[in-house]
């Protein structure tokens, strides 16, 4: 039938018997490509990353992330520290501030 992409869309260089003309413009159909390629990114970190829970000393806050690198993104650095700091490779608080701790999730 043709390569699926996104679970969305099916690709293929031959007539599908069944169908149905959506009719959207080219600038649509980018932006629901765009659309759904952001949820399936998003669906994908959810599941396969590691949450982080970064308590902040200064405010006594905990804030959760869903990944290493959304708690990168959030702390203005990469995964790959975030993820040293958790493993203990790094003793002290993350930048003197920060106790980074894996979220345990229950499924």
């Amino acid at each position: 039938m043709g390569i699926p992409y996104l679970n969305y869309f099916f690709i293929t260089n031959k007539p599908v018997d069944n169908a149905v003309n959506a009719n959207l413009t080219l600038f649509e159909l980018h932006n629901l490509i765009a659309e759904q390629q952001k949820v399936s990114r998003d669906t994908s970190s959810a599941s396969y990353g590691i949450a982080i829970e970064v308590f902040d000393k200064e405010t006594n806050t905990t804030t959760s992330y869903i990944s290493a690198c959304e708690a990168g993104k959030a702390l203005s650095d990469s995964k790959s520290t975030i993820l040293r700091n958790i493993r203990g490779e790094n003793k002290k608080p993350f930048r003197n501030r920060y106790i980074l701790t894996e979220k345990k999730v229950g499924f």
